[in-house]
């Protein structure tokens, strides 16, 4: 089409507008969930929470979308509050479902104390994250139950005595504090946890005491060994390739503002897009924890359990690691031609799915 005949947008029809601004709405459905950036927060000497990730600036001017610090999901829809009156209430009318949980606070004189708000894990109606900017405010839309929250940044070293992995502490307009039950908690994988975890001698207790990622995620895991309703736990692996199984269902996809994601089983990561190729390196740290921390993990089950003994009943059953953690890929790092041994030449699709 000539630039001469471009339409400007205002001068589209206005059903037209209203589809391409609806398009543009995070797609909240069913299978469609979201991924949230999150940092750690210490909370006096004996409390650790999250909270969503700062941004350089305090308005949602210019880093929002594409802001690399933090491609949150509930920050999809900032450009729509922000356009004009039209895709405001076009963002207002697409987060109107039934009954919504509307994250709210109670003033109080300690700003620093949350208001909870427990979470069944049942509940798929929307969260509101308020926001004020140029003294409006915004909605950012989270669903506690369904999305996933992963800690990026923070205080990765937290008081000993006190970590609760079942809050996200939200940072409302007013500067008081709201708690939002999650059920869902990620960790990013990096490669560099691998590192020594097949040395001998070396101990899980040990990594449960870096002040690093790695640490953080083995000391989440012992809350998941002692049976309480600690959220499910997730590892996000950005870069590994991975081979769809014959039966696998990934209609349920995950976004942040940059990208898709699935979930897949640990043997179906790729080192690279060979088929000869082995395991991911996240597989590998998963398969190398299971055997370093089995027995450390069950062992903390079983005095968990103990010190929860009311009249007969215990649960004995084994704490299996790989169960335990669930792993999210990158959709589009999916092999779907294998190259040969020296990446050049691409295989047939009807060689696909042997992974061998």
């Amino acid at each position: 089409m000539a630039s001469s005949t471009f339409h400007p947008f205002s001068r589209l029809p206005t059903e037209l507008r209203l589809k391409i601004w609806e398009a543009a709405c995070f797609p909240f459905q069913q299978h469609h969930k979201g991924l949230h950036y999150v940092e750690l927060l210490t909370v006096g000497d004996y409390s650790t929470r999250m909270r969503q990730m700062k941004r350089k600036n305090q308005h949602l001017d210019s880093d929002h979308s594409s802001n690399s610090a933090n491609p949150s999901a509930y920050i999809w829809d900032v450009g729509l509050w922000k356009a004009c009156k039209e895709s405001r209430e076009v963002i207002l009318r697409h987060l109107n479902i039934d009954n919504p949980i509307k994250v709210r606070t109670d003033i109080q004189e300690d700003s620093s104390r949350p208001v909870s708000r427990e979470n069944d894990g049942n509940d798929v109606q929307l969260g509101y994250l308020y926001n004020r900017d140029n003294s409006q405010q915004h909605k950012l839309a989270v669903r506690p139950s369904q999305d996933i929250f992963c800690i990026r940044g923070g205080n990765w070293r937290p008081p000993e005595y006190s970590f609760e992995f079942t809050d996200i502490w939200i940072p409302l307009v007013n500067q008081a504090w709201y708690a939002l039950k999650i059920c869902n908690l990620a960790f990013e994988f990096d490669p560099s946890w691998n590192n020594n975890l097949s040395k001998s001698g070396f101990r899980l207790s040990e990594m449960i005491k870096e002040n690093s990622p790695r640490g953080m995620f083995a000391k989440a895991l012992y809350h998941t060994a002692d049976g309480n309703t600690s959220p499910q736990l997730w590892i996000i692996d950005k870069s590994t390739p991975w081979l769809r199984s014959t039966d696998q269902d990934i209609h349920t996809v995950y976004y942040d503002c940059k990208h898709a994601y699935v979930e897949i089983a640990w043997e179906d990561t790729r080192s690279d897009t060979t088929k000869q190729a082995r395991y991911g390196l996240a597989s590998e740290f998963i398969e190398d924890l299971s055997f370093l921390g089995q027995d450390d993990y069950n062992s903390y089950r079983f005095r968990a359990e103990m010190s929860r003994l009311s009249n007969s009943y215990l649960n004995t059953a084994e704490f299996d690691v790989k169960d335990a953690v669930k792993l999210l890929v990158r959709r589009d790092n999916e092999v779907k031609q294998f190259t040969d041994e020296d990446h050049y030449d691409v295989q047939n699709d009807s060689d696909y799915g042997t992974g061998e």
